[in-house]
């Protein structure tokens, strides 16, 4: 009986470790996503900027000649 008790206090000791770890997988996953969406952004908008100093200088060498 004492061995039966022990190793129930084990497995429900491994339950709460697992749903604790799956909790911090789970926002580690929303942190992950966020970060992703957010570099996503940052990437968009460093083009948009390339693009317009690319136009700007096209325009300014066509001014020029």
């Amino acid at each position: 009986m004492d061995l039966i008790q022990k190793l129930n206090a084990q497995v429900e000791k491994a339950n709460k470790q697992y749903e604790l770890l799956k909790f911090e997988n789970d926002s580690l996953k929303l942190k992950i996503e966020e970060l992703t969406t957010q570099n996503d952004k940052l990437l968009r908008n460093s083009q948009d900027l390339l693009l317009k100093i690319d136009s700007t200088l096209a325009l300014k060498s066509k001014g020029r000649n």
